[in-house]
């Protein structure tokens, strides 16, 4: 379970701000964005004493059998490689079930949706009935459900520069951060 893995790492879950990305392990959800952009956020803002306060969870369906699923799990594991980024607190969590996949939606403060052009997206969806803000790619379904600026935010490109800019904006302002509705018992 997550919350052992947190608390292995002794994070106070009272001060955590969770950035999760739910899509299945391939290619075009471009996962690779939402890892990087986390370690660009945690390099840039996120102050060394406070590196337990901040959490990116990658989670999704995954297929043993697909070589894809395997190719992307093995490359967004080699992102974080050096001593540095194991110690930034990315989790991958593969096969969830409905129950933690509504738990992490329910205590997420941002969902990052990262494939472009897709055609609605549900993640979203979810995630803004739940409560967390979306960053998502300003393409697609996004641009129908996602309110920019009221439900969470588009871009318009692929930086992870960029991406872990605005996920600084949003963790940083009260309009998009408030964990008093977050329920530790569940993670």
């Amino acid at each position: 379970r997550l919350l052992e893995k947190l608390k292995e790492k002794n994070i106070d879950l009272n001060k955590l701000k969770l950035i999760v990305s739910l899509n299945r392990y391939e290619e075009k959800k471009n996962l690779d964005l939402a890892v990087l952009s986390y370690i660009d956020y945690v390099s840039k803002y996120v102050d060394k004493n406070d590196i337990n306060n901040s959490c990116l969870v990658v989670a999704g369906g995954y297929d043993t059998f697909l070589q894809e699923n395997i190719d992307v799990f093995n490359k967004l594991n080699s992102y974080i490689n050096t001593e540095e980024k194991k110690n930034m607190n990315i989790f991958f969590l593969r096969n969830i079930d409905n129950n933690e996949r509504s738990i992490l939606f329910r205590t997420a403060n941002i969902v990052l949706y990262t494939p472009k052009f897709e055609h609605f997206g549900i993640v979203p969806v979810e995630a803004m009935y739940c409560g967390a803000w979306v960053l998502a790619s300003k393409s697609g379904g996004p641009m129908e459900s996602v309110v920019d600026g009221k439900t969470g935010s588009l871009l318009d490109n692929e930086n992870p520069e960029k991406w872990a800019d605005k996920m600084n904006e949003m963790l940083s302002s009260d309009k998009y951060f408030d964990n008093t509705s977050m329920n530790n018992d569940e993670l």
